[in-house]
């Protein structure tokens, strides 16, 4: 199958409700975080005070996601103009990785996604990088400590907020791709 036949798996927070997506996700981190202070701790911790933990852990988590989610979706309807919810959702793919539009239109709002996109996540980047690194480190110190558990799971945090730098270079090309240089060497 060709890259981009497919619809992006993100697609669903573009159009999902914002408190939806911070439910959920709060109620999945929550749960696993609860799980995490019951099992890993170096003390027992009882069933209640990580359950506490859990709630207020995924009340922070789904909080900012929701935030996060509903300003992605501002930017999107900002970006988008007056673009039906169809065609917002196509200029939504092509700027993060999908084919590059046929419609101008579309493809001009792909250009304005994707650069919004781009100025976002520069704006993490050092955040990103920094946060990275101390989740290594915990890491690091985790496994030397003989908490495997713990030092798998910062080791994974660290890999998944380390691809937001790669995201970056991604949404970059792509916006190359959809310039009208970068779609001019792909047709010749």
């Amino acid at each position: 199958m060709r890259r981009g036949t497919m619809p992006d798996m993100r697609t669903y927070l573009v159009t999902t409700p914002p408190w939806m997506v911070g439910l959920a996700s709060g109620l999945i981190f929550g749960g696993g975080f609860a799980a995490v202070t019951r099992f890993t701790a170096p003390t027992p911790v009882s069933w209640q005070a990580a359950a506490i933990a859990g709630v207020i852990a995924g009340l922070l988590f789904g909080g900012t996601l929701a935030y996060a989610s509903g300003r992605q979706q501002r930017d999107l309807r900002a970006a988008a103009g007056d673009l039906p919810p169809a065609q917002q959702l196509e200029a939504y793919r092509a700027a993060v990785s999908g084919q590059i539009p046929a419609n101008p239109q579309i493809r001009v709002t792909a250009v304005r996604i994707a650069q919004r996109r781009i100025e976002e996540l520069r704006q993490f980047r050092i955040v990103s990088v920094i946060v990275t690194a101390l989740l290594m480190l915990g890491a690091v110190m985790n496994l030397t400590a003989g908490e495997f558990m713990l030092a798998a799971l910062l080791l994974a945090a660290a890999l998944v907020n380390g691809a937001q730098l790669y995201q970056l270079r991604r949404v970059g090309r792509q916006l190359q791709r959809l310039s009208p240089e970068g779609a001019a060497d792909q047709s010749g």
